[in-house]
């Protein structure tokens, strides 16, 4: 019997069923930390509970211990698919971000820090996990490197790299050449800001100007440098929408800001 792994399913099987360690302990007739410590580690429920406890959450006892088949990658795609099918369409981009997170930590992180990671529902003790506010990590294995940032999962596959073209190497230079400019720099994050819930929108000059704290020439300049479109009567601004640099480029930012 392997206690670590006994100690996880009954975690997430309570968890699953939504039901507090009290809760179980008293359907049992254990008490709350008798019930903690198996979720711990610490301890494992005696042989002749095994099958209370496979009842109660409806498994086999086999299942309670761990011993199950490994999924495919096929059944998990099926499992996500059917997921993001099943909640309402504006609560599927966070839970997009919080797969690819656990999904990236989970695939680079030494294996000493993968008990830290909550895998089940993303709650650990009966408080919800904020993934937004994990901070500033960069991992690297042989097979991929990978960037968390404030609300940004970074991935990429060094097995799957291809050397850039001339031609992709030029639009790059001409993608990022006007960022090289302060004022260019203020104009785009302003209006990304301005925009960020909602970029269908169109946002006036003199709203993007209050908010850079530059002249109208200086952002109207600005946006010149800049891929944006405007409104239907030549009034207001937003970023093409099929331009994402403005997240990507926070990934660039160091650890520790230096002061302007």
């Amino acid at each position: 019997m392997s206690a670590i792994r006994i100690n996880e399913q009954i975690a997430f099987l309570r968890k699953q069923k939504g039901i507090t360690q009290e809760e179980l302990a008293n359907v049992l007739g254990v008490t709350n930390q008798s019930v903690s410590k198996w979720e711990s580690g610490n301890n494992y429920p005696d042989v002749q509970l095994l099958p209370e406890i496979a009842k109660h959450f409806e498994v086999t006892i086999d299942e309670l211990l761990g011993h199950k088949p490994s999924e495919t990658f096929g059944d998990v795609c099926l499992k996500i698919k059917s997921l993001l099918e099943g909640m309402e369409k504006n609560s599927r981009p966070e839970v997009a971000y919080k797969l690819a997170y656990l999904a990236v930590q989970g695939a680079v992180l030494p294996e000493k820090f993968q008990q830290n990671l909550s895998w089940d529902t993303g709650v650990e003790d009966g408080v919800e996990i904020d993934f937004f506010k994990q901070g500033h990590s960069i991992l690297a294995s042989q097979q991929v490197d990978t960037y968390v940032k404030k609300n940004a999962v970074f991935i990429t596959s060094k097995q799957r790299y291809k050397p850039f073209t001339p031609r992709e190497t030029r639009e790059i230079y001409l993608a990022i050449k006007p960022l090289a400019n302060k004022i260019v720099i203020k104009v785009l994050y302003s209006l990304y800001e301005l925009s960020v819930h909602d970029n269908e929108i169109f946002i006036p000059i003199e709203a993007i100007a209050e908010k850079s704290g530059l002249s109208i020439n200086e952002t109207e300049t600005a946006l010149d440098q800049l891929p944006v479109q405007t409104g239907a009567d030549g009034v207001g601004y937003r970023l093409d929408g099929g331009w994402h640099l403005p997240p990507l480029l926070m990934m660039l930012l160091p650890n520790e800001l230096r002061k302007d």
